[in-house]
């Protein structure tokens, strides 16, 4: 027989720090509180047999846990995206735990990855990625808490500092040594 756990035993029993939200490693705001309502608000499968218990109290497999755990993941992902990001068009946004600026761009050397992500500091462009799908590349903007700037890219083009590091960053990029 598969044990069941509540949720607090599955952490005890599966995770390095139980004392610790399961979350608390994630790039977006999760935490134990909300993924407990969640669990609630999306287990109606289960209601019945849990009819008058506290979520606290329910019962799955390690198993469930982690399946339920990956929809919440990717829940809060989704509503991120929907919530902080225009649903489509180009735009461009600033990372304050990186002091870097990522543009959404169209892809232009890869038809299979249609979508570009670039992010630039004060001294140029640092470098890009593509992506299949747009929801991919504002998962990837949501994952390095990019927030929507107009004009952010614009602020630091032309500026002394940009315009005495960008021939230094086409050289490299261009094979030319720098010393």
């Amino acid at each position: 027989m598969t044990d069941k756990f509540t949720f607090s035993e599955y952490k005890e029993e599966y995770t390095l720090e139980p004392n610790r939200d399961l979350f608390c490693y994630e790039e977006l705001d999760m935490n134990d509180k909300d993924f407990l309502k969640f669990v609630e608000s999306h287990s109606r499968l289960h209601a019945r047999k849990f009819e008058g218990l506290k979520v606290e109290l329910w019962t799955f497999t390690a198993k469930r846990w982690d399946s339920i755990g990956d929809l919440y993941k990717r829940h809060v992902m989704k509503q991120s995206i929907n919530t902080l990001y225009p649903s489509e068009g180009w735009f461009e946004g600033v990372s304050d735990s990186s002091k870097c600026v990522f543009a959404l761009l169209p892809e232009t050397y890869n038809i299979d990855k249609p979508f570009r992500v670039s992010w630039y500091n004060g001294g140029g462009p640092i470098n890009h990625e593509s992506f299949s799908t747009r929801e991919e590349a504002l998962k990837f903007m949501a994952e390095n808490k990019v927030t929507v700037k107009e004009g952010a890219l614009d602020e630091i083009v032309g500026t002394e500092r940009w315009d005495s590091f960008l021939p230094t960053i086409m050289n490299s990029y261009n094979g030319i040594p720098l010393f």
